[in-house]
């Protein structure tokens, strides 16, 4: 007989037992946390994909129907979680990516719908990429000194504003770069586009870093990080994403074409200068909210027809539905 988990996708955290029954991933916050009881364990759950969690449901037989339907609730023991929908290698765990996406060259399709946001301090990701690539450009080898995980993403719910400004220039990447090519720096108040970017951090084994600039949190990643977020504006409707807040959140589902290849090439990541860069090959693809210190908060939403559109051996692009 189906259990209500085959029919309303559920996603709660309440004890050890049943993060060891679902497969749950949980990263501990630092020991000199734990005396505290006021910074609990963020608990990170990785993907739902049809047939391996009891917590996703299938809403299709694959291919282009195919989709997913998720709800995330946090609660007063967990009140930091993360669920995403995810294709390749996200915090180590790997999902089905046949073929690694590379900078500048794909695009990513799919439809989403939004029931329940999750409160304000939800972090919904329209689209969050990872990768892994070292300050000098060379690819990361398993060296968690050097090694330097990077994401980028875009947060679509309207209630999360930028901290980067004039007055935080900390908060933002030290440039933004238009579709030509051309740089705008961020101590250029009438054309750095602030308000399209929430927070910048730099890998905290960065040598060089443009000052003032603030590292990454060294507690949510067993190596160096840099995190990238940006926020609906209009410099990236040239990317088909989406130009204004409330695009795309509950009540507006829309199918997405995103040119996530173009984009994630043109988005700033730290490099050792006189460095060659580096080539930026996607290994995480994914969708899905993180819900930061917030107890009793509910996400909820459905995704469809999730496909990577990445180019076929120099005969334009071909599409991989995942």
């Amino acid at each position: 007989m189906p259990s209500a988990r085959q029919s309303k996708a559920m996603a709660v955290l309440d004890d050890n037992d049943q993060e060891r029954e679902h497969g749950y991933t949980c990263r501990s916050v630092p020991s000199k946390w734990k005396e505290s009881d006021t910074v609990p364990a963020r608990a990170w759950l990785p993907v739902l994909r049809p047939g391996l969690h009891e917590h996703a449901t299938h809403l299709g037989e694959g291919g282009r129907g195919a989709g997913l339907f998720i709800i995330l609730k946090t609660s007063s023991k967990y009140p930091w979680l993360m669920l995403s929908d995810a294709t390749g290698y996200s915090g180590g765990y790997h999902y089905m990516l046949k073929v690694i996406p590379k900078s500048p060259d794909f695009i990513v399709r799919f439809t989403l719908d939004i029931k329940q946001g999750g409160g304000a301090k939800s972090q919904f990701y329209l689209m969050d990429i990872g990768s892994c690539w070292k300050n000098n450009g060379k690819p990361c080898n398993g060296d968690v000194t050097t090694d330097v995980t990077r994401y980028s993403e875009m947060i679509i719910n309207p209630g999360i504003d930028s901290w980067c400004n004039p007055t935080s220039l900390a908060s933002c990447p030290p440039y933004h770069t238009l579709p030509n090519g051309t740089r705008v720096h961020r101590t250029d108040k009438e054309n750095f586009p602030y308000k399209a970017y929430h927070i910048y951090c730099s890998p905290g084994n960065a040598e060089y870093p443009e000052e003032p600039y603030n590292f990454c949190d060294p507690y949510s990643n067993p190596q160096p990080q840099e995190i990238l977020q940006i926020l609906p504006h209009p410099v990236w409707g040239e990317y088909g994403y989406p130009t204004k807040k409330g695009e795309g959140w509950i009540g507006d589902p829309r199918t997405w074409k995103l040119d996530v290849g173009r984009l994630s090439q043109a988005l700033y990541f730290y490099q050792d200068p006189g460095c060659p860069p580096a080539d930026r090959y996607w290994s995480s693809v994914n969708l899905g909210t993180e819900i930061y210190m917030d107890e009793n908060q509910v996400a909820e939403w459905s995704v469809r027809d999730f496909d990577i559109i990445v180019p076929n051996e120099g005969h334009g692009l071909r599409s991989r539905n995942y």
